[in-house]
């Protein structure tokens, strides 16, 4: 029973997190609930994923992360580091064609 209190209180804090806020009543107003609402669901050792799949998928928050703690917190820098990824990747295959051009012209 323990562990259930411990993974709300975690699941509580990332959202804080994520909302840059420091109060429950904050993060119960962020997932479209009332504070007691919240505090409902940690009474009864119950995580509120309906709310909280919501409130990812509105926000563009990874759900991964907000339930357990991993990845990245938002979609969006999750697909920056892919574009970036990409283009360095682009840059690197432009420099290796130069360079293969450069030696053909030297061993010429």
């Amino acid at each position: 029973m323990e562990k259930i209190q411990s993974e709300i209180r975690l699941i509580v804090d990332r959202l804080k997190k994520v909302l840059e806020v420091s109060r429950d009543d904050e993060v119960a107003n962020a997932l479209g609930m009332s504070p007691q609402s919240l505090n409902g669901y940690k009474d009864r050792r119950k995580i509120p994923f309906v709310q909280i799949l919501e409130f990812c998928e509105k926000e563009d928050v990874s759900l991964d992360h907000v339930i357990l703690g991993k990845g990245q917190v938002s979609n969006l820098d999750q697909t920056k580091q892919i574009v970036d990824l990409n283009k360095r990747i682009n840059e690197l295959e432009g420099a290796n064609q130069m360079a293969k051009e450069l030696i053909e012209k030297v061993l010429k």
